[in-house]
């Protein structure tokens, strides 16, 4: 029985190599994250064996040919949500349980900048408006920390 499982794996694994060979992920650690910035478009963020943070796209009619190193060490799985048009914003927990966000600006992926706090759990992240930005956590005292942006100031809070 474990044979005939591992041999239906492994035909699966090679037919999704055959029919969409761009779809053929590498090892990653933890679940992936993903976000839509307009029609037809996806991307993908997964950390990486080495702990980095990877990307991979969809356009409309293909997957970006591998995977793109972002950088970082990361310790949990990132979280990703766009709030308009070729905007992408990504939060993950660093080594320092501090949140870490990265950024595409519709022509560049900006630098990793730390935003505090003690974190136990992946953040999650959420946008209901454009320039608006809503991340949840776990903090090091068990409570839910919320982190928000709007366009002009942000602030942060325990609920």
């Amino acid at each position: 029985m474990k044979t005939a499982i591992m041999l239906s794996s492994v035909v699966v694994l090679v037919l999704v190599a055959v029919i969409c060979p761009a779809c053929a992920i590498s090892t990653f650690k933890e679940d992936p994250a993903v976000s839509s910035w307009g029609n037809n478009r996806l991307d993908v963020f997964v950390m990486g064996t080495d702990d980095a943070l990877w990307q991979k796209w969809w356009d409309g009619s293909s997957w970006s040919t591998g995977w793109e190193n972002l950088g970082g060490i990361l310790t949990s799985s990132p979280g990703a949500v766009s709030w308009g048009p070729n905007r992408i914003d990504v939060f993950v927990k660093g080594t320092d349980n501090a949140l870490w966000h990265k950024w595409w600006d519709g022509s560049s992926w900006n630098g990793w900048e730390s935003l505090g706090g003690g974190l136990t759990s992946a953040p999650a992240v959420s946008s209901w408006s454009n320039n608006r930005l809503d991340v949840f956590v776990r903090g090091t005292d068990n409570a839910l920390w919320h982190k928000w942006w709007d366009g002009s100031t942000g602030a942060a809070g325990n609920h």
